[in-house]
């Protein structure tokens, strides 16, 4: 009888674009409005930060990521590249790194909450298209299975 194993694989790349987006979340400044002569206005803030205690407040479990900030903290394109091309694949750890980045902001809420979601927005057309790519793939080989 042959033994079967019961070892998950790890996903290195996968957990290399946990890191990477986790990292984004925490790192990730911009003004609110840079033309103002107001300094809470005009100086960086951690953005990400301010709205996982948004979250909180309002009693929510989504965090909304603007698609073009990653590219400005992303030059090399890797960490955008890994999510459009492999979305699906992706999504869990990215979802991972948001829970791991709201437990470092606000370990009581993630503790009480323990499940959150992201989405992105502000996606370019072509981008949008990668991500909806796969989706039409799968759905026309089952279209093929079913004839």
């Amino acid at each position: 009888m042959q033994e079967v194993s019961t070892e998950r694989k790890v996903d290195v790349q996968a957990i290399k674009v946990q890191k990477l987006f986790l990292n984004f979340l925490l790192k990730f400044e911009m003004a609110i409005d840079p033309e103002s002569s107001d300094p809470s206005l005009s100086q960086p803030i951690k953005l990400y930060h301010k709205l996982a205690k948004e979250l909180q407040i309002n009693d929510k479990k989504t965090l909304y990521v603007d698609f073009e900030h990653l590219r400005a903290l992303d030059p090399t394109f890797e960490l955008r590249e890994c999510i459009l091309s492999n979305y699906y694949r992706y999504e869990p750890y990215l979802v991972k790194a948001v829970t791991a980045f709201i437990q470092e902001i606000d370990p009581v809420y993630a503790h009480d909450k323990k499940d959150f979601y992201l989405a992105f927005y502000n996606l370019s057309s072509v981008d949008r298209y990668y991500l909806i790519k796969p989706i039409d793939y799968v759905i026309s080989k089952q279209l093929k299975l079913d004839d």
